[in-house]
């Protein structure tokens, strides 16, 4: 999996704030890139966990959309699943279809939202818009396969 610069939503972003939604620190201007954003190939959003989650009971991730750079009045254009506190370890990685694919409406600017359930006490994510995911998981010496 490749990721570009220009395609991150979060860098290593801490996310966690209980019960209230945190705004990636980039978003991405669908008027600026190409019309036909994914055409022809599947794009996809990949969410890694770069600080393993601690404390709270959830984070929920959302793709999210508004007319505004400030992302003050936005809409939640997928909700990527509402992921347990132990299942937020270091590298867990999530990964859902870009909706432009899907022809879902979305305003000009496109970020994620994340909603830590309880008290959240550390937790940090790299996020952004990849062409592959990535879906190799290591399994150890000798694991039966049949």
């Amino acid at each position: 999996m490749i990721m570009d610069g220009h395609n991150l939503f979060s860098s290593a972003q801490a996310v966690f704030s209980a019960g209230t939604t945190v705004v990636s620190t980039n978003i991405i201007d669908l008027l600026k890139v190409a019309q036909d954003v994914g055409l022809g190939e599947p794009l996809y959003v990949s969410v890694t966990v770069t600080t393993a989650f601690a404390g709270g009971t959830s984070v929920t991730f959302n793709l999210i959309t508004d007319d505004n750079t400030g992302m003050t009045s936005t809409a939640t254009v997928y909700n990527m699943g509402t992921i347990p506190v132990a299942s937020l370890t270091l590298a867990a990685q999530f990964n859902i279809l870009f909706p432009i694919a899907l022809n879902i409406p979305m305003e000009r600017y496109v970020g994620i939202g994340y909603l830590s359930t309880g008290t959240t006490t550390a937790g940090s994510v790299t996020a952004g818009i990849v062409r592959n995911a990535q879906k190799w998981t290591a399994f150890p010496s000798n694991y039966p396969t049949a």
